[in-house]
């Protein structure tokens, strides 16, 4: 008994279109991504009602500080991330003053951002 070997070859043509189809997904999904981080980081006059300051301090030793105060003790998030989405660091506070330093020597040239959300909002900002 012989078996036809169409269903097979059909499969080995749809392959290639199948992953450039996903490769292609996944560049928009990228660009969307870039969008969205691009408006949260040009809105960054968004205002957290709680927020009485938020900046980042670029230190020489390729190290950075984040500094934020709240009018009240809050329940935050800081969380950093490449241009990709890939988070590097992500941690919950919850305190009324922050002032966390951070070195990044390991981690390859590119674009990072920190953000700061609160049940509130979120604020974006670029850095490196």
């Amino acid at each position: 008994m012989k078996k036809s070997i169409l269903p097979l070859v059909v499969a080995c043509m749809l392959i290639p279109q199948l992953l450039v189809s996903q490769y292609s997904a996944g560049l928009e999904d990228f660009s969307s991504f870039q969008e969205i981080v691009k408006t949260h980081v040009e809105e960054a006059n968004h205002k957290i009602s709680t927020l009485k300051s938020f900046e980042l301090v670029n230190r020489t030793d390729n190290s950075m500080k984040v500094v934020a105060s709240f009018v009240q003790n809050e329940t935050f998030e800081v969380r950093v991330f490449n241009s990709e989405g890939l988070t590097v660091f992500q941690e919950i506070f919850e305190t009324d003053e922050i002032n966390l330093a951070m070195g990044f020597s390991q981690l390859p040239d590119g674009n990072y951002y920190v953000s700061l959300s609160t049940e509130e909002g979120e604020i974006i900002k670029p850095f490196r």
